[in-house]
């Protein structure tokens, strides 16, 4: 019997990253970073993390970056980002969470 992938669980409230803009009042979410499509980061794996990162939140909501003020604001929701998908700066995306 072949073996069934199972569903993604990116879409799952727990899942993802929740985060709001100054003076904004819409909630955007991203999914953590475990939760990335592979094909992404296939296409994207040759960027440092931050760059990664930015390319992404593009991607996936677009004109939010264009929201920020300042590359302090970027690095912020990035660290955000990170910290909650349990992924330190330096381990690759696609890591397994230990």
């Amino acid at each position: 019997m072949p073996y069934e992938v199972p569903q993604s669980k990116k879409s799952l409230k727990q899942n993802r990253f929740e985060f709001k803009l100054p003076g904004d009042k819409k909630l955007y979410s991203v999914p953590l970073l475990q939760y990335i499509r592979p094909a992404f980061i296939r296409d994207y794996s040759e960027l440092d993390a931050n760059e990664f990162m930015v390319k992404f939140i593009d991607a996936e909501l677009p004109g939010v970056l264009d929201k920020l003020e300042d590359s302090e604001q970027l690095e912020a929701l990035m660290n955000a980002w990170s910290e909650a998908s349990g992924i330190t700066p330096g381990e690759s995306e696609a890591s397994p969470s230990s």
